[in-house]
């Protein structure tokens, strides 16, 4: 067991939800037009298909015209490090996360977004029409796309500078890069080299190369069958009224 897969919660009494609820309703609109359309977390007619359908739309087209697409799957360390000036400072978590708190995750991608805003895109990303797609975001679920893998390291070392500079630092370790075509480069990130894989689950969905389908197919019957054995003795119990279960 990994301590760093996971992270301290705390649940919130229902005043405090209620509270947090009406400061953030009146400032829904307000925090949504800051937002790019690159990010779909918490936006009113986004979702995560959205993204999945985004990435397999242009993992089929590249593979159509015969291009190679790089990308890169972001993950964050779970710890902040705060900068005041040129010292740093540890914060230790004691109560965890808020569940159900509806503010803290919009003040999150707002300060998110204030750094991708920071970087130079133009010109970087993929070539859609007459646009660029550089990345994609989902709250801290971020995939950068390139074409070349040159500019796709120096994407992830433009990001990496940025977000460390509010205190978020890049998880090297959970970090991964697939490309479509075979690539003699190798990506790095903080003097670490990136691993490279030909699959990766991106919000709930396998991704992976050469495109196989069947392997995502069976993923998902498999986990249903988990899901359902964990809780068998409850589904085939008789006396349990059908309507329970």
């Amino acid at each position: 067991m990994d301590i760093n897969n996971y992270q301290p919660i705390s649940l919130i009494l229902v005043l405090h939800k209620l509270l947090m609820k009406i400061i953030t309703r009146p400032n829904e609109a307000a925090v949504e037009n800051q937002l790019t359309p690159n990010q779909a977390s918490f936006c009113k007619g986004y979702s995560t298909l959205d993204h999945l359908h985004a990435l397999n739309m242009a993992i089929k087209k590249c593979h159509e015209y015969n291009l190679r697409l790089s990308m890169l799957f972001i993950n964050f360390q779970k710890t902040f490090i705060i900068t005041f000036a040129s010292s740093e400072v540890a914060i230790d978590v004691w109560c965890g996360v808020h569940q159900g708190d509806t503010l803290s995750p919009k003040l999150f991608i707002l300060c998110l977004q204030y750094v991708l805003n920071g970087i130079s895109w133009a010109q970087r990303g993929l070539k859609v029409g007459s646009q660029r797609l550089p990345y994609l975001a989902y709250a801290d679920d971020i995939v950068l796309l390139a074409h070349d893998v040159a500019e796709l390291q120096s994407m992830a070392d433009n990001l990496s500078t940025a977000c460390a500079a509010i205190g978020l630092k890049v998880n090297v370790a959970k970090t991964k890069w697939l490309s479509t075509k075979d690539a003699r480069h190798q990506l790095h990130l903080c003097g670490k080299p990136i691993e490279r894989v030909t699959s990766f689950i991106y919000l709930g969905q396998l991704l992976n190369w050469p495109r196989d389908h069947n392997k995502e197919i069976s993923r998902r019957l498999a986990a249903g069958w988990a899901a359902f054995n964990k809780c068998k003795l409850f589904f085939t119990v008789l006396r349990i009224q059908m309507k329970l279960k």
